[in-house]
């Protein structure tokens, strides 16, 4: 049928197109700001600082100072410039009295990595408080952090550092020299008040989440690959570590990269406040019975810890659960424990490891926000 065109009809039709184009126009600008080119990130943070979702490059140390919050969007992508910097100066850190409000979702996580995609590309994130830590020459004073010179500890055992929440970090751990090297996290006498839930920590050249003293509570957190250590706390830690899961199959990984290793002091193991930390719901898995070289114990604790260890899967290690010299064993109870692949289950005189059904070795429903797998 032959249709009749007016110019009522022209000028709806215009209409209609001209808002089709607006919504269009709109939605491409809304999905565009997650992949935007932001800027650049060095420096101090002196004022309250919010980064939009967007990708920035991090081309030098960028330090929060004492009374400001950087806050970090959903969507937001930190890439460490490692290509072109100083790997040792690309870190990002929280100082005594700083706070980092680091929310980013399931769906849409917080990104933190580098350009080159091996072990060792950047720094890592360190956040330190003012909670207590058996590093400090006297009781509730303070210590210097391993790496970046940072001030940290006193006696605030709920002191609060910020929120951190659904954050990828990966090739993380640059070195500084043969004693020295940064890890994925870092927590330097960080206080309770700090929440901390949901990081991965991936492809690290030292360790993937280190405690010096404090007393944060973590969950959630998940490792892979690293080239050291996935758990390690030391100098009097004391908070509650719940819903770890590693995976360390990496084939340059250490031979003694541990799943969980802790320490108290090692100058002298019964320095206090000592390290004393609850665990619970732990997958460690690592390299298996197969590999050519030697991957040592799921668990070693040592130099004065204790601990209280609850539901642990030690799978593909050569020794599962290992008490150290100067440990108390009456102090270190390991209960639910579930070995597979191990060729040695305990090793410590009169240390005593409960063995039941262990966690799932599936991956839990928690993790879905990470990137490696």
């Amino acid at each position: 049928m032959k249709k009749t065109i007016t110019l009522q009809s022209i000028l709806l039709t215009l209409i209609v197109l001209g808002l089709a184009t607006f919504t269009s126009c709109k939605k491409n600008e809304s999905v565009a700001t997650n992949t935007t080119e932001q800027g650049e990130l060095k420096g101090t943070i002196t004022a309250n600082r919010t980064l939009e979702a967007g990708i920035y490059k991090l081309t030098d140390a960028l330090i929060v100072e004492a009374g400001a919050t950087l806050t970090i969007k959903p969507g937001v992508t930190i890439i460490a410039q490692s290509s072109t910097a100083d790997k040792t100066k690309l870190y990002i850190a929280v100082k005594p009295g700083a706070k980092m409000d680091a929310q980013g979702t399931s769906a849409n996580p917080i990104i933190m990595t580098a350009t080159e995609k091996a072990p060792g590309g950047w720094g890592g994130l360190i956040i330190c408080g003012n909670a207590a830590t058996n590093a400090a020459a006297t009781a509730g004073g303070t210590a210097q952090t391993e790496v970046a010179g940072l001030t940290y500890g006193g006696s605030n055992n709920s002191d609060n550092s910020g929120v951190y929440k659904y954050i990828v970090l990966e090739y993380t751990g640059s070195k500084i020299n043969d004693e020295r090297e940064f890890n994925g996290v870092t927590f330097y006498g960080v206080g309770s008040g700090t929440v901390v839930e949901n990081l991965e920590s991936s492809w690290s050249n030292d360790d993937a989440y280190e405690w010096f003293g404090g007393s944060v509570n973590c969950s959630n957190l998940y490792a892979f690959n690293n080239d050291d250590d996935n758990f390690d706390w030391a100098n009097g830690y004391t908070g509650k570590l719940t819903n770890l899961y590693s995976v360390n199959k990496n084939q340059n990984a250490s031979n003694d990269s541990r799943g969980i290793e802790a320490d108290n002091n090692s100058k002298d193991p019964a320095a206090t406040p000592v390290s004393n930390p609850t665990v619970e719901n732990v997958v460690l898995i690592g390299r298996g019975s197969g590999f050519a070289g030697t991957q040592k114990e799921g668990v070693l604790l040592r130099v004065g810890t204790k601990s209280t260890i609850t539901n642990l899967l030690v799978k593909g290690y050569k020794d599962g659960v290992s008490l150290g010299s100067n440990t108390p064993a009456a102090d270190n109870k390991v209960t639910n424990v579930k070995f597979d692949d191990v060729t040695n289950k305990t090793l410590g005189t009169g240390f005593t490891v409960t063995e039941g059904a262990g966690p799932s070795e599936a991956l839990p429903t928690w993790a879905t926000f990470i990137k490696n797998k």
